[in-house]
């Protein structure tokens, strides 16, 4: 019916993978379902994503019924650098039309999309622009290479512990109607399939997210204005919620969603016009998967050791589990990302896992005292003792302040006959310390500032020298001691 797989095969071979649409389930960054919150990544991050859907679109004229499509995606996407995504998406469809004069008018259509998204943040704001490439299906694959369209959107987005707000405009260069051919021989089924329009549009949508535990609900509105429409009424308008959660295994997330269309239908009567036909309805159910993910690991507490047989084996009672919640902020209050943050107990190390950016959380770690530890690149790592109170959620704030620059002092130490010694070195007013090695020598990283280099040994008089650190500077104390 419909030769979408023409186009697939040239663009497969003919261009690199590039970045996935929101609408396939967003495989690399987060997204509600049609607006994507940009996000700077991690180089060479891959992930994938799967997506099955069924639609229904009611009777478009009065001998018409009622038309229903099956869909599936697949996209894969990879950070090819922090703030650079790219990736490939393809789409598949069956839908389902009422008999015509010809007969039988069903069939399937394969749709391929590559784009590339550029995205950078400013502490909770991300924006970054969004250019994709897409084939519709034609008569032949010289029909579908005619119609190549093109989109380009700038996007936008503020992220909180609990909120997540998105949006994105744009403009779609749509040359699919060139893949149509003679307009008057298409079916009234393949009008509605094949999704061709005679019109550029403008692109926008606005979407809100709000985490709920480990599960984020969203809702959006979307639409694809027609420019030079006779009835602007008609442009698709998207009414979007949905909800998504981790599942399962590391990296592994499902996604469930209910898509409406709101617009008004064109006008049928004009045959040699093209307006693309959506679902009505539409039902989405998506998976995906980004590697290199990892969740805590809870430790199996160590059973009680049995007593002799002959006794009355005592009766174990474990503490009630708890919880422990960071939500970590950076000098300026906003939410940080990316950070990695444990706690130990004993012997035991276990990792907290961001829900959303900035709110880190341990489920079932053992009541007690506790240390945390944050560590996250550009920032002054932290430490903290906790109290983990049983069957309770222990919930901490943390500040970080920026990592400072850092600097070095360095120096020899021995006696006025020339012969190394062993000496303890101390800055003040900060903590560090450190020993001299078996030639004298000695060696400090510390942050910018002015210290008092306390130099003692054994049998020696001790040297207090002052040190001046510079920015990435390093300061030389030399010390010869006298009896």
């Amino acid at each position: 019916m419909h030769a979408g797989l023409w186009g697939l095969a040239f663009v497969a071979l003919a261009a690199p993978a590039l970045g996935v649409e929101a609408g396939l389930g967003d495989a690399a960054r987060p997204a509600l379902r049609r607006v994507a919150a940009p996000e700077t990544g991690k180089a060479g991050s891959l992930a994938v994503a799967v997506d099955v859907s069924g639609g229904v679109t009611e009777a478009l004229t009065d001998a018409d019924s009622a038309h229903g499509r099956v869909a599936a995606g697949f996209a894969a996407a990879v950070d090819a650098a922090r703030w650079l995504n790219v990736g490939l998406g393809l789409k598949g469809r069956y839908d389902v039309h009422s008999r015509d004069a010809y007969g039988k008018d069903d069939g399937f259509l394969f749709q391929p999309k590559l784009s590339t998204r550029l995205a950078s943040q400013s502490g909770a704001l991300g924006y970054g622009f969004e250019a994709s490439a897409w084939l519709p299906g034609g008569a032949d694959v010289g029909a579908s290479l005619s119609a190549l369209s093109v989109d380009g959107r700038a996007l936008l987005s503020h992220q909180s512990a609990k909120f997540l707000i998105a949006g994105y405009a744009g403009y779609r260069l749509d040359r699919s109607a060139k893949a149509a051919g003679d307009v008057t021989r298409l079916r009234f089924g393949d009008r509605s399939a094949l999704g061709l329009s005679d019109y550029d549009a403008l692109l926008t949508g606005l979407g809100l997210g709000y985490a709920v535990g480990q599960t984020l609900l969203f809702g959006e509105v979307s639409a694809q204005v027609l420019l030079g429409s006779p009835k602007l009424a008609a442009s698709p308008l998207w009414l979007s919620v949905g909800a998504r959660r981790p599942i399962g295994p590391e990296g592994l997330s499902g996604e469930i969603s209910l898509d409406a269309l709101a617009s008004a239908r064109p006008d049928f009567a004009n045959v040699t016009a093209l307006f693309p036909i959506e679902p009505r309805l539409t039902l989405n159910v998506g998976l995906r998967y980004r590697f290199g993910e990892h969740r805590a690991v809870v430790p199996t507490p160590v059973p009680a050791p049995r007593a002799k047989p002959e006794s009355t084996p005592p009766v174990v009672v474990l503490p009630n589990p708890t919880t422990v919640e960071l939500e970590l902020l950076d000098e300026r209050g906003q939410p940080l990302p990316r950070a990695r943050a444990t706690v130990t107990q004993g012997d035991t190390e276990a990792p907290l896992v961001e829900i959303t950016p900035g709110h880190y959380r341990l489920v079932d770690a053992h009541p007690g005292r506790a240390k945390l530890r944050v560590k996250a690149e550009g920032f002054q790592p932290i430490e903290r003792d906790i109290d983990v109170s049983s069957g309770r959620v222990a919930k901490i704030d943390v500040k970080v302040e920026p990592a400072l620059p850092a600097g070095q002092v360095r120096g020899l130490v021995r006696s006025f006959r020339g012969k190394p010694l062993s000496a303890s070195i101390r800055l003040e007013p900060s903590a560090a310390t450190t020993q001299t090695d078996a030639e004298g020598f000695f060696q400090i990283d510390v942050p910018p500032g002015e210290y008092e280099v306390v130099i003692e040994a054994p049998g020696f008089q001790a040297q207090r020298r002052h040190a001046k650190v510079d920015q990435q500077g390093v300061v030389i104390v030399n010390a010869d001691l006298s009896k």
